[in-house]
């Protein structure tokens, strides 16, 4: 699968996780959400059908990663590699057990966003990998709440 379109449907996994979790507990902003989060399902939809590279990224204003994982690898194409190629703001949410793993990855992705110049939240998360998602075991409900309040708090910035 296309290095995009897994960012998409990583997204949009997490975006209908928040959104069923938020509309159970009549959170109107949640189904605010239905409609951006049908546009992204088309996004991936036409993404996955393309071999475009990095220049698809280049009106892309803001992205976020949630335990996100493999963003700092040895390959050429690398995702921290991309951010050079971006006009984005991001947020990089890293969960704890991720960071002990891979504790060098966020240092690399602070001195990749300052080397291109990118606006970069990095922060570990007093989590573990899957603390987003609600039907996870290692669901924290405190610091997901935390961790969609700084993803609307970017994504508010568009």
């Amino acid at each position: 699968m296309p290095l995009i379109t897994s960012l998409i449907a990583a997204l949009l996994y997490a975006v209908a996780a928040w959104k069923t979790a938020r509309a159970a507990q009549g959170d109107a902003l949640s189904q605010r959400l239905l409609l951006p989060a049908a546009l992204l399902l088309h996004a991936a939809a036409l993404v996955g059908e393309t071999t475009q590279g990095p220049e698809l990224l280049i009106g892309v204003g803001a992205a976020a990663s949630l335990h996100g994982g493999g963003l700092v690898t040895r390959d050429t194409d690398s995702p921290h590699l991309l951010l050079a190629a971006t006009q984005a703001s991001y947020l990089f949410a890293i969960a704890r057990n991720d960071d002990a793993k891979e504790p060098a990855v966020k240092d690399t992705l602070r001195t990749t966003a300052a080397a291109a110049k990118r606006p970069a939240e990095i922060e570990v998360y007093a989590a573990d990998h899957g603390w987003t998602v609600p039907d996870s075991p290692a669901y924290d409900p405190v610091e997901a709440d935390r961790a969609w309040q700084r993803m609307l708090a970017l994504f508010g910035t568009l």
